[in-house]
């Protein structure tokens, strides 16, 4: 787990990859994905098993977050200008959600290793 944490660091620090860590602790890594005017970003995350995700809203506009990832369904408030969302995701596999204001047009994805 150490070494996951030490490269989530690394590709957070040089600010080139689609890993934004939050917050890294002994089992206890964590990413935030915006959610602003239109866009998640990063658009598309990989993370390890047992991972917090954790949305958070900015912009004008309204959005909201709707996935399932495996069997974990995942239906957020519509937030305007602020909110979060966290969410532990445990099951492997490449998960897409996408905006319940925007629909595709605005959707993103998250690996789970």
């Amino acid at each position: 787990m150490a070494a996951v944490a030490a490269a989530a660091l690394l590709v957070g620090a040089c600010g080139g990859g689609s890993h934004t860590p939050a917050a890294v602790s002994p089992g206890n890594l964590s990413f935030v994905v915006r959610v602003s005017d239109n866009v998640f970003t990063p658009k598309a995350l990989t993370v390890p098993s047992g991972t917090s995700v954790t949305w958070v809203w900015s912009g004008k506009n309204k959005h909201s977050v709707v996935g399932t990832f495996g069997s974990q369904d995942v239906h957020s408030p519509t937030h305007q200008g602020s909110g979060e969302l966290s969410v532990t995701l445990h099951t492997p596999g490449t998960w897409e959600y996408e905006c319940g204001v925007h629909g595709k047009a605005m959707s993103a994805s998250i690996t789970v290793n």
